[in-house]
């Protein structure tokens, strides 16, 4: 198994990343269970709110080049397209965790 240094920052990245967004997505979801107040935060929030769908706008934007990138290296194995590819996934992810970020602290209140 051949293991170079931009896999293995690659794979740390996504791993720092996925357990605080798993964290914020759970009680993410724990938190909408209260309908009322959910919806009641949401409204009173909404600058807040509209910052956090900017950051999931422009993370389905990286997402995109991502997925883009993968492609053009699987036709045409050239570094430059998997290096792409693995910035523009992290900084998805990264994008991810800030909308989950700013969506719960929309419901904590």
């Amino acid at each position: 198994m051949d293991l170079d240094l931009f896999m293995l920052i690659r794979e740390t990245a996504f791993i720092i990343i996925a357990v605080p967004l798993f964290y914020l997505s759970v009680d993410s979801l724990l938190r909408l269970r209260k309908r009322k107040l959910a919806s009641s935060r949401i409204f009173l929030r909404g600058k807040l709110l509209l910052k956090a769908s900017r950051s999931l706008v422009l993370s389905t934007l990286f997402g995109l080049i991502g997925a883009v990138a993968l492609l053009f290296w699987s036709m045409n194995p050239l570094e430059v397209y998997r290096v792409t590819a693995g910035c523009s996934l992290i900084v998805f992810l990264t994008l991810i965790l800030y909308f989950t970020y700013c969506f719960r602290n929309v419901l904590k209140g």
